[in-house]
């Protein structure tokens, strides 16, 4: 669909336009105007698509609506509307930006010629838009994964930096890492919570939308919950006063760490530098410890299972996944598949050993289940990622 206005002090103009206009099914019309005052405050609030604009009107011309409605939010395409006399106009009116004009007085098919052109244009305008929007969250998308990674241990800082270059050229450092943590001396039972949670793995995610609607959007170029359940935001640098905006915003106590960040390098480095430190300072159950240890024993047994893992803490498997979702926001078997990863890309990168043999050795049933897993968490076959390695020594 799109939205059009026609604006024209001539009634008969006027009703003409609408009148052509309400015979396309692809066209809302969303409303007129007899003169330019008029028509640039509908046109403000309405926001059209496309808007008709006679170059003679009272009060304001079309020459001055037009340089009004490019200080728009929305870009509208300007369509002008005149007649011989006025032609010298509608040449400077195309040269304030217009899309198009035709003269007066007004035929049914060079007017619908040009009606398809404009929504042609608009068209092409929009699919662009999208696939910017696309291309954008596909780097997001790509940052968030490779920091994710950094996070578990699967990458290192400089594999790390490797991997975002991109970022240099969508970053305007100095930036800011901000990294947000839900305090792990929080009591435990449910109506001690500033706000009550049926699961606390929900924590991140209500402290993430909380942040977002404080931390401005033109401000923000990354924002995600990593893998560990904090959530991480890299942002312009701002004002000074930022976190503890954030802070005050949110709906329960957090630690919040805040570097500067001169660099993709510096990014990765202290990123890594302050998940290290989160790690040294959290105190998980004695059962989410127990159960880790034993992943770190037997993660080469293909038959290691949820009811191995809770035998060995002394706990059902129920109650398990539940301490591993809320100290450590992801299940025991992601856990389990994540070590495992994190093991076979030690090996393809320190060993000889081929792909069946690693998956073997990490405890995967079959080669297959092996390569979609790693792809599935790395981003890449485990032979790329292994001539990706060796490409680098």
């Amino acid at each position: 669909m799109y939205s059009v206005m026609v604006a024209d002090d001539e009634e008969i103009i006027r009703k003409g336009l609408t009148g052509f206009l309400r015979t396309d099914e692809t066209v809302e019309l969303v409303g007129d105007a007899e003169n330019g005052v008029d028509a640039y405050e509908k046109a403000a609030a309405l926001l059209p698509d496309i808007i008709f604009v006679d170059i003679n009107m009272p009060y304001m011309n079309g020459l001055e609506l037009t340089e009004k409605l490019g200080s728009l939010e929305k870009e509208i395409l300007v369509i002008v509307v005149t007649g011989y006399s006025d032609f010298s106009y509608a040449q400077r009116a195309l040269r304030l930006g217009v899309f198009d004009y035709f003269l007066k007085p007004i035929m049914e098919e060079p007017f619908f010629a040009l009606l398809d052109k404009a929504k042609a244009f608009i068209d092409e305008q929009r699919s662009l838009n999208l696939m910017q929007e696309q291309f954008e969250d596909t780097l997001e998308f790509a940052a968030e994964r490779c920091l994710n990674l950094l996070a578990l241990n699967l990458i290192d800082a400089r594999d790390c930096a490797e991997r975002l270059r991109f970022l240099e050229k969508r970053v305007s450092f100095p930036a800011e890492l901000l990294v947000i943590s839900r305090r792990k001396d929080l009591p435990g039972r449910e109506g001690e919570f500033p706000l009550t949670y049926s699961d606390k793995s929900e924590i991140p995610r209500e402290i993430k939308r909380a942040a977002d609607l404080v931390i401005p959007p033109e401000g923000k170029v990354l924002g995600f919950i990593n893998q560990s359940g904090q959530v991480v935001y890299l942002l312009s640098r701002g004002e000074a006063e930022l976190s503890r905006r954030v802070k005050d915003s949110l709906p329960l106590p957090v630690d919040m760490d805040r570097k500067g960040v001169g660099s993709v390098g510096d990014l990765c480095r202290l990123y890594g530098e302050l998940l290290e430190g989160i790690r040294r300072d959290t105190r998980y159950s004695p059962q989410v410890r127990s159960a880790v240890e034993y992943v770190k024993e037997n993660y080469a047994d293909p038959g290691l299972s949820l009811t191995m893992l809770s035998e060995s803490a002394h706990v059902s498997p129920g109650h398990l996944g539940r301490l591993f979702r809320q100290e450590l926001y992801r299940s025991p078997m992601d856990y389990l598949n994540g070590y495992r990863i994190e093991r076979s890309m030690e090996m393809l990168t320190r060993g000889n050993w081929k792909i069946y043999e690693i998956a073997e050795k990490t405890g995967f049933t079959s080669q297959h289940y092996f390569s979609n897993a790693f792809k599935k968490t790395v981003g890449q076959s485990p032979l790329a990622y292994r001539r990706m390695m060796e490409e680098r020594c």
